[in-house]
């Protein structure tokens, strides 16, 4: 029984540090699924810009991309969910996206840290319908009001959709934009 508990330690901590050592080796311009110990987080202030980017559609379902790109000299972390409102035209708040893993247009289905490298890029799915479940018309949203993770200051983003019921919002992930 000693004998496996050593080997177990010995393969765990073997694991250990051929992960630590990858992460570490690598230099890439590309997102990590797992944060640097000294990354700050991702904030306005530090050079995060949110963008959208492509959008898809199945059935009455819309959805469209967040783009976060740290635009900052020095790489920085994030996790979790966005915060998103949805906007009229007129700019009044017409819904609040609820944070889901996932969707029926896709999304991550887990909540990990990432860290952005400078330059970087990860990306957040929003997604609603374009038939409210009552069946019901609605007014498509305008513009969609996005707050970064462990962030405060908010993005106000033009949305032209016919998306007006069910918002939702999944993780930050990495790639995706």
């Amino acid at each position: 029984m000693i004998r496996v508990a050593g080997l177990v330690a010995v393969l765990l901590l073997g694991g250990c540090a051929a992960t630590v050592q990858t992460a570490s080796a690598s230099s890439s311009a590309l997102p990590s699924a797992s944060p640097l110990p000294s990354s700050a987080a991702c904030r306005r202030t530090s050079g995060l810009t949110v963008t959208l980017g492509r959008g898809e559609a199945g059935a009455t379902h819309r959805s469209v991309r967040l783009v976060f790109t740290n635009t900052g000299t020095a790489p920085c972390r994030t996790k979790g969910y966005p915060g998103v409102d949805a906007l009229d035209a007129g700019g009044a708040r017409a819904g609040r996206a609820e944070r889901t893993l996932g969707g029926y247009l896709g999304g991550p289905r887990v909540v990990q840290p990432v860290t952005i490298p400078a330059g970087g890029r990860v990306s957040a799915l929003v997604e609603g319908s374009a038939a409210p479940a009552d069946g019901s018309s609605c007014t498509g949203y305008a513009k969609l009001l996005v707050t970064a993770p462990d962030d405060t200051e908010s993005t106000t983003l033009p949305w032209d959709t016919d998306t007006c019921a069910d918002l939702q919002v999944h993780p930050v992930e990495a790639g995706g934009a």
